[in-house]
């Protein structure tokens, strides 16, 4: 485990956030009919059969990282917004 002083000190920019590395699966936002935007993760194709991925409170979609690119290797498109 690195220690605390050898973390960094600043957020992290966007294009660095997961899925940063991970070539099985892409973000985007999405705009919302009153105006909300809400970060998406996808794996697989866009036409598969869908997997809605539904994180709890105080969680996030970082929660599916192992899983998103299991779905898209059993050829599903995984899709978990990151409320």
């Amino acid at each position: 485990m690195r220690d605390r002083a050898s973390l960094p000190r600043r957020p992290l920019p966007v294009e660095e956030w997961y899925p940063a590395g991970a070539p099985a699966v892409r973000a985007r936002i999405i705009a919302l009919q009153g105006g909300e935007r809400v970060r998406v993760l996808e794996s697989g194709a866009a036409n598969a059969p869908a997997v809605l991925l539904l994180h709890g409170w105080g969680a996030s979609a970082y929660g599916y990282r192992r899983l998103l690119p299991l779905l898209s290797d059993a050829h599903l498109h995984g899709i978990a917004p990151d409320l």
